[in-house]
């Protein structure tokens, strides 16, 4: 198995806040609850699984820092 590209990761969590305005918060742990329930996301290893909920969370401070 290969090593997941930072860039893909940032990509998959755009898309996947953007997808799902509102389902997505500041909180980790949250996230990580959220993105197991993904259908599509079943298959992906913890880690990555940890990596992505990262990105999510990230994406989303980003988003809330520039709607204020």
């Amino acid at each position: 198995m290969g090593r997941v590209k930072g860039t893909l990761m940032k990509r998959n969590a755009e898309t996947l806040v953007r997808k799902n305005p509102g389902s997505f918060s500041l909180d980790f742990t949250e996230n990580k609850k959220i993105l197991k329930g993904v259908e599509s996301l079943a298959n992906v290893a913890r880690k990555e699984m940890n990596k992505l909920a990262g990105e999510v969370t990230t994406v989303v401070h980003q988003l809330s820092r520039h709607n204020k």
